[in-house]
């Protein structure tokens, strides 16, 4: 995870600034591992959710930092299977 590189565009916004918009869809690469694929789909998941409840102006590292934990909230129940 920690290698892989993530963009997406943003638009700056006033501060404390709330919109909502759709996610339609979410791409990850064909052929990776379960667990790959599970961690960046909660990572992704994490992202569109926030964008769904208009997050907008949250502080971009906390974003990712949120996100990576979902991911690795994900990871470790795996884990415990």
């Amino acid at each position: 995870l920690g290698s892989m590189d993530v963009s997406s565009v943003t638009t700056p916004l006033p501060e404390r600034a709330t919109t909502k918009c759709s996610v339609s869809a979410i791409l990850v690469m064909y052929g990776l591992p379960r667990l790959l694929t599970g961690a960046i789909l909660a990572h992704e998941l994490m992202h569109a959710w926030l964008r769904m409840r208009g997050t907008a102006g949250l502080d971009p590292q906390v974003e990712e930092g949120l996100c990576q934990l979902m991911a690795m909230l994900w990871l470790d129940k795996e884990h415990d299977k």
